[in-house]
C-alpha cells in the first residue's frame, strides 16, 4: 500500500508521460488484486499479483484496500504508462 500511494503522490507532483518500476517485487512489490474469476473453472487462485494499479489513479481519500487486496473497483482507470526493470529478488550484489 504505500509503494502504491508513493508512486501516486509522486506522479500527481512531477506528472511524468512514464513510470519504470526498478527493482524485483522485495523492491516495488507488485499489488495484489483480487480475481474476478476466482473459482470459476480451474481458477482458484483469490488474487493476481499485478503492477497495473501503478498505472491507475487513486480516489481521493483512499486509505488503502480492505483485506490487503485491491478490488478492481477501487481504482479509476489507467492514466499512464508503468513498466518494470526487474531484478533478481533478493539480490544483494549490485553487478
Amino acid at each position: 500500500v504505500g509503494a502504491l500511494r508513493a508512486v501516486d503522490l509522486a506522479v500527481t507532483r512531477y506528472q511524468p508521460a512514464y513510470l519504470t518500476l526498478v527493482g524485483a517485487t522485495d523492491v516495488v512489490p507488485q499489488c495484489q488484486v483480487e480475481n474476478p474469476f476466482a473459482g470459476l473453472g480451474d481458477d482458484l487462485d483469490p488474487f493476481v499479483p499485478s503492477d497495473l494499479p501503478y498505472a491507475c489513479d487513486l480516489p481521493d481519500g483512499w486509505t488503502g484496500p480492505a483485506g490487503a487486496r485491491l478490488v478492481t473497483d477501487e481504482l479509476l482507470a489507467a492514466t499512464r504508462v508503468v513498466g518494470r526493470l526487474p531484478d533478481v529478488v533478493d539480490a544483494i550484489d549490485p553487478s
